[in-house]
């Protein structure tokens, strides 16, 4: 197999370094029969994914200055020996814990992932860690990596190439054509990014989008525990189902109210584009509750992590593992416009399908030219440490289109049955997660499941938003609300 891949010092692109350094976790359950045969198959297939793709083993390291630039990031090579990196720990759980509940129970989650959200700050930051919990009735494995080299994307497709791996066993590395790819584009694509040429011409004024990333605080690596606990211990994550069947009916409102309001042919907003406004909307408001008038209150910022790669024409883009994303920053728009002769819940109505609005034209002016302009206004940067995106009030982020319950991990693995992800480090946060796959292979409408974040307390005001209860299913809002 032609690979690219070496124990070489790997570059982090301009577009890697807008992102935190953080890990993610990612959580794929499988309902086992003989659990001593799935951990072999995990076992045997990380072995052959590292292998492979050498500088997942690897670990991130910070440059003061590096090619006339300040504070780069690079991954080196794992100190020692590959065979004596831990790549794939292995934890028993005990005969009362089941893979089928323990991530619907949402539970501690630092005791089944390799590395929580932040560590200690160290000179290196390991790439990519997986964890098998051994259950009763299967296993979780859990992938925590280093948002600073991987998007969701990219790291899903770090799983697909661990399924391929798996699903090839010990019969050599036949029909793994995501692996093959990743060999030959990934290291070449990397280096096409960092060397775009620099410029600080653009089409809009982007160098308000980007910052200083958030200061860490500088303590002892005893601390960090109590740190992260205090952290977390704030807040709070809830899952949501939409029903498919609101969400279409939402859809047709807001399509409705854009033509009704425009005299031109306006656009289709999408599911997602629907589903984040309803968001934003019911979340401004918990946010302007403590305003002495909440419909008056200033707009609620919200940023929307943006995938770039079907908007690039280049092809082998499609299978990039690194950062490939853009951030869609607006603001609410104004409620103070009265509407002649509308009740307020259709001047409501009117304000959310005209942020539906303003969401999908955002999304449609980042184009090929969009993106390469980005790129560039990056790569002029003198400080890669100063280009982190900003923050916002409300973050909003879809992994909708993730296919993590249709990777095939092959005998006995199978398909994934759940999955979960952590991160709940900031609020207000939302997170549209992967869609399911429908039981048995038929037809039907699948639910979007929404992940929120909130201060602890804040769930009570939301759950209590009519627009909110409506979109779960719930009875329908009074007459004269949203027509709904």
């Amino acid at each position: 197999m032609d690979s690219q891949q070496s124990t070489q010092r790997v570059r982090l692109t301009a577009v890697d370094h807008t992102q935190p350094k953080l890990y993610v976790t990612l959580f794929a359950s499988f309902i086992l029969a003989d659990i001593e045969s799935g951990l072999q198959s995990l076992q045997a297939g990380v072995k052959t994914l590292f292998s492979e793709i050498d500088f997942l083993a690897g670990d991130v390291v910070t440059h003061p200055e590096l090619e006339g630039r300040r504070n780069v990031r690079q991954i080196h090579p794992p100190i020692g020996a590959l065979a004596d990196v831990t790549l794939l720990q292995v934890k028993p759980h005990g005969s009362a814990s089941t893979a089928s509940a323990i991530l619907e129970s949402s539970p501690s989650f630092p005791d089944y992932a390799p590395f929580p959200a932040l560590i200690a700050p160290t000179e290196r930051w390991p790439v990519l860690r997986f964890q098998a919990n051994l259950m009763r009735d299967g296993i979780v494995l859990a992938m925590s990596f280093n948002h600073a080299v991987f998007d969701a994307t990219g790291a899903t497709f770090v799983l697909q190439a661990l399924s391929e791996c798996c699903r090839a066993g010990g019969n050599g590395l036949k029909d793994t054509e995501l692996l093959s790819a990743i060999q030959r584009n990934e290291i070449s694509l990397r280096q096409e990014i960092y060397q775009t040429p620099p410029s600080n011409t653009t089409q809009g004024d982007v160098s308000n989008y980007y910052g200083p990333a958030a200061i860490v605080p500088d303590l002892q690596p005893e601390q960090w525990t109590g740190f992260m606990a205090s952290l977390q211990a704030t807040l709070s994550t809830r899952k949501f189902l939409f029903p498919a069947s609101r969400v279409e009916q939402l859809k047709a409102i807001c399509s409705d109210s854009i033509a009704r309001a425009s005299q031109q042919t306006t656009p289709t907003p999408s599911s997602n584009t629907v589903i984040s406004a309803l968001l934003i909307t019911c979340i401004r408001r918990i946010l302007a509750a403590p305003c002495a008038d909440t419909e008056t209150a200033h707009p609620a910022t919200f940023v929307m992590p943006v995938n770039l790669r079907g908007r690039l024409k280049t092809p082998r883009f499609k299978t990039y593992l690194g950062n490939m994303i853009t951030a869609l920053r607006g603001s609410t728009p104004s409620t103070a416009d009265v509407i002649d002769g509308a009740s307020e819940g259709q001047q409501q109505l009117t304000h959310l399908a005209r942020l539906s609005l303003q969401i999908h034209q955002g999304l449609e002016s980042i184009d090929e030219q969009h993106i390469r302009e980005t790129i560039a206004f990056l790569q002029a940067q003198d400080d890669w440490s100063a280009v982190n995106h900003k923050p916002a009030d409300i973050i909003l982020s879809s992994w909708r289109h993730l296919g993590v319950y249709d990777l095939d991990f092959g005998a006995p693995l199978g398909f994934v049955d759940d999955f979960e992800m952590d991160f709940g480090l900031v609020e207000p946060l939302c997170f549209f997660m992967p869609k399911r796959r429908v039981r048995g292979g038929g037809g039907g409408d699948v639910p979007w499941e929404v992940h929120i974040t909130l201060k602890k307390g804040k769930f009570d005001a939301l759950l209590a938003d009519p627009l909110f209860g409506w979109i779960l299913g719930g009875d329908a809002l009074p007459a004269g609300d949203f027509a709904l």
